[in-house]
């Protein structure tokens, strides 16, 4: 029959290569049917042998019964999924590309299918147990999510846990000993001992606690019941290795007790300091563990590493991996200003990019917006690498994330490798190959110390003191504070310092040292140095002349350094009974004397000759060319400082004060009858300037308002664009009451009422406001809408209104290729539970006065059926109601005809 699309089957394994690994367990009949089921729905099948020893590399997935084959970890390794077999059925079946995590045939990976979210603890034990999770196959989740399985928390007081029970969701809220039971097992243990809000074990034990985050505590034993405890058989991947727990991973007793526990069982031992330890668990690198460690040249990985490690039972340097490696507390430079996407990634591999580029310090978008800055993708198929050429928005492959975060340092993303898609190869250039860069990190967090000074008994440690007071006593000799010197000086000088031994007021050395130690620079180079290194290498055997001192007292701060240093040059270093020479200007008085001089006047001159030209302008040199605020003044300049501010001060208190009260009320104003009649005069300005000096401050901007004044419940802009913020309706009488009686009136008693408006809507507007209070927001989070060209052109405060409370508005044009979100996009741990409606309904808004476009609407639904959800046709009424009630509404009532 015409006009009769025929099904198709959905394509959810386009672009997709898998290997099927032959095994005695899988039958020749099941191989060739899984191999059709991946052809039939876009998918390539890359065949092998049975007694082919390695896997090809070049695929995305490997179906295997077991994980017992000899390339299994290095293809884990490369983030390249093994899955069992009914992945393949399961997801042909719900349409949709699963998520592979959950159907993982390692029995290792004992939170394999597992989605946890963590509330009340503290961030170093939140950090732990996220780490222990994802490194043995289970996945983390801000907030509620369609596929969380477990909340770990210490009571079901928070707003998750109450969520998770007034909706019912199939979640299970435990203890945090369930995860330390578990890890100890090397099992997953059966919840129902460790359910709250009354887990069968929990014991009040002051021993041992979990830290909360807040200002509660459980207390909770380290003991179990033998009944349904039992005990691992780990092996000895920590022999001859002497582990410390730095205390910067700030986690509880109770999770240190566990991972000692795991590290002793695989025969490690257990540092009590640094200087024992060979290896050094850390959670961040600003603290003095990994620097010391680092600079020992010790191992140093995080709590994430030392997980990997227990499951893959051999030992593995923690610069092979990033993440392996103790993060940083500040974000990288740069990265901060960052809206990274993701696309044509999925598995493992994309849970290693989300959590690499939070790392960095960027913020990770599920979906793409224009003000994104990158789209991460390692082909240029899909509809975000479509949107991102039309927005400019810069496209690269994971190598510059990885590579910049290798380095800490942005890498150019117009270099050629970082946009090399490699079209001809069906997978890109391997993920997490990328390693620590070491030299950088040593640069960067923990710079050598070379030869720092030694104490005068030779122990090596340095003797700050001594230093100290032969640079103070300089100080005192030339009339100089050590602040005023520090203030002139403010910029570290860039040079290593060096060795030096004070003894008696000189050097002790080698000449060639104290040559070296005694090196300026020269009078073209910056003299911005700090106090301590322009004193290190300076050590006077006679005091400087007055001369000297009074000229760097009468100088500039900003030219003091530079007279210094000319000091500098004058003196002679001694080393030992030797005296060397390091400036070829003469020693003597009358030399200094007149190098002084000299800098003086070079000093001096331009401020002369700019002052003698500012003294003929027109209001003298403070009120004349330049401003009193621009004026740079010496240190010696306090009393023209002072009067500056009087001055200031004078000129403030001149000024007319304002007789307004301030603002108690800001009112945005919609469809208000007397001002749309004489929107034109300026009647308008005139009443507005009445109402604020009444104290009602007028706004234009929905965000900013208290009050919304509106004459009933209307479809305008600024109506449903406030709504959202949950203001204080109040009818416009409200206005014509505070006018007429020129004082303002309570806007309490004028409340608005529409009971006609409010039966149409079937809703109290009383109700819709504490929904809005409720979602702050959140209406359409996480949703993608849709409409046509032509509704958006009609208005495109419909984008504006949906981008308000949370979601995104798109265009659908029609697009052969055109996805609700790419197929490595799809994963159900993006998709974030909510009661505002199901996220497996995807909208296409038409307009009631719109033709309907029959090719569109059948691309349209063809495109939201083949990613396994349900395509709805409604017009644009049931955006605006659904805003003003602040629920989604039923979309029976709004299907296009």
């Amino acid at each position: 029959m015409a006009g009769i699309v025929a099904p198709v089957k959905p394509q959810i394994f386009t672009d997709k290569r898998f290997c099927i690994v032959i095994s005695p367990g899988l039958a020749p009949q099941a191989i060739q049917k899984l191999v059709d089921l991946i052809c039939e729905h876009g998918g390539t099948h890359v065949s092998t042998k049975a007694s082919d020893s390695e896997l090809p590399r070049d695929v995305h997935y490997i179906i295997s019964e077991t994980a017992d084959f000899p390339c299994y970890l290095s293809l884990h390794e490369l983030f390249i999924s093994t899955v069992r077999p009914d992945y393949i059925t399961e997801s042909v079946a719900s349409r949709r590309l699963l998520p592979p995590r959950s159907y993982s045939p390692d029995p290792r990976l004992i939170f394999a299918g597992v989605t946890v979210s963590i509330v009340d603890l503290s961030d170093g034990d939140r950090d732990a147990i996220i780490s222990g999770v994802v490194a043995l196959g289970g996945q983390y989740s801000d907030g509620l999510s369609k596929t969380l399985t477990h909340i770990v928390a210490l009571t079901d007081n928070s707003q998750i846990c109450r969520d998770a029970i007034s909706k019912q969701l199939q979640v299970k809220i435990v203890s945090p000993l369930w995860f330390g039971d578990c890890l100890k097992l090397g099992s997953r243990v059966n919840e129902e001992h460790y359910t709250l809000p009354d887990p069968d074990i929990s014991q009040l034990d002051p021993a041992n606690s979990i830290d909360a985050n807040p200002k509660r505590v459980l207390l909770l034993p380290m003991t179990r019941s033998p009944s349904f405890v039992g005990n691992a058989t780990p092996a000895g991947v920590f022999r001859k290795r002497s582990i410390l727990l730095s205390k910067s991973l700030e986690i509880s007793d109770f999770l240190r007790n566990i991972l000692e526990q795991l590290i002793v069982e695989r025969e490690g031992t257990l540092a009590a300091n640094i200087t024992e330890a060979n290896v050094v668990i850390s959670r961040f690198r600003e603290n003095d563990d990994f620097q010391q460690a680092s600079r020992s040249h010790k191992e140093v990985g995080n709590v994430r590493w030392l997980f990997s490690l227990i499951f893959r039972d051999s030992w593995s340097s923690p610069l092979e991996q990033l993440l392996h490696y103790p993060l940083s507390k500040d974000k990288l430079p740069g990265f901060e200003q960052y809206r990274i996407s993701l696309t044509n990634y999925d598995g493992p591999a994309r849970l290693y990019l989300e959590y690499l580029v939070v790392a960095t310090g960027a913020v990770f978008t599920r979906s793409m917006r224009q003000d994104n800055t990158h789209l991460l993708t390692a082909n240029r198929s899909g509809m975000k690498c479509t949107a991102a050429e039309e927005w400019g928005i810069s496209m690269v492959n994971h190598l510059w994330l990885e590579e910049s975060y290798a380095s800490w340092t942005i890498k150019d993303v117009k270099t050629p490798k970082y946009s090399n898609f490699l079209f001809g190869s069906r997978v890109s250039s391997p993920i997490g190959q990328t390693h620590v860069d070491l030299s950088a990190m040593q640069q960067l967090f923990f710079p050598s110390d070379t030869n720092p000074p030694e104490s005068p008994d030779g122990s090596g440690t340095p003797n700050i003191e001594t230093n100290s007071s032969l640079a103070s006593s300089f100080v005192e000799e030339t009339n100089l504070s050590n602040d005023a010197v520090k203030e002139s000086l403010p910029d570290i000088c860039s040079s290593p310092k060096k060795e030096l031994k004070a003894s008696n007021g000189h050097l002790s050395g080698s000449k060639s040292e104290a040559v070296n130690h005694s090196k300026m620079p020269s009078d073209t180079e910056n003299t911005n140095m700090n106090t301590d290194e322009l004193f290190e290498g300076l050590k006077f055997s006679s005091s400087i002349s007055s001369v000297e001192a009074q000229l760097l007292n009468d100088q500039p701060i900003s030219s003091r350094a530079a007279t210094i240093k000319s000091v500098a040059r004058s003196r002679s270093i001694h080393t030992g009974s030797d005296t060397k020479d390091v400036s070829s200007i003469s020693t003597s008085s009358r030399s200094a004397k007149i190098s002084a001089a000299t800098r003086l006047h070079e000093v001096y001159a331009p401020d002369i000759a700019l002052y003698e030209k500012e003294k003929r302008r027109t209001g003298g040199v403070v009120y004349g060319g330049r401003k009193s605020t621009d004026l740079i003044l010496n240190a010696g300049s306090k009393r023209l400082l002072d009067e500056l501010d009087s001055s200031a001060d004078e000129r403030e208190t001149k000024k007319p004060k304002s007789t307004r009260p301030p603002p108690t009320m800001k009112l945005l104003i919609t469809s208000y009858h007397r001002w749309s009649v004489d929107k034109s005069s300026k009647i308008v300005e005139v009443e507005k300037k009445r109402l604020r000096d009444l104290g009602i401050l007028t706004v234009t901007k929905p965000s900013r308002c208290t009050h919304l004044a509106a004459p009933s419940i209307l479809r305008t802009e600024k109506f449903l664009l406030a709504i959202a913020y949950a203001p204080i309706i109040i009818s416009t009488t409200f206005i014509d009451e505070c006018l007429a009686s020129n004082e303002l009136k309570n806007a309490k008693d004028y409340i608005l009422k529409d009971s006609k408006g409010e039966k149409a809507l079937k809703c109290k507007l009383e109700d819709s406001l504490a929904r809005a209070r409720k979602n702050q927001k959140t209406l359409f989070q996480g949703w993608t809408i849709y409409c046509t060209p032509k509704l958006l052109e009609e208005s495109e405060s419909y984008r504006t209104i949906v981008e308000t409370n949370g979601g995104q508005l798109l265009v659908f044009r029609s697009r052969d290729r055109a996805r609700v979100h790419d197929n490595t996009d799809d994963d159900e741990t993006t998709e974030q539970y909510t009661s505002n409606g199901d996220v497996s309904e995807i909208y296409l808004m038409i307009s009631d006065t719109e033709e309907h476009d029959i090719v569109l609407r059948r691309r349209f639904e063809k495109m939201v059926i083949e990613e396994g959800k349900r395509p709805l046709v409604v017009v644009h009424k049931w955006l605006v109601d659904s805003i003003i009630t602040q629920q989604v509404m039923g979309s029976e009532q709004y299907l296009a005809s």
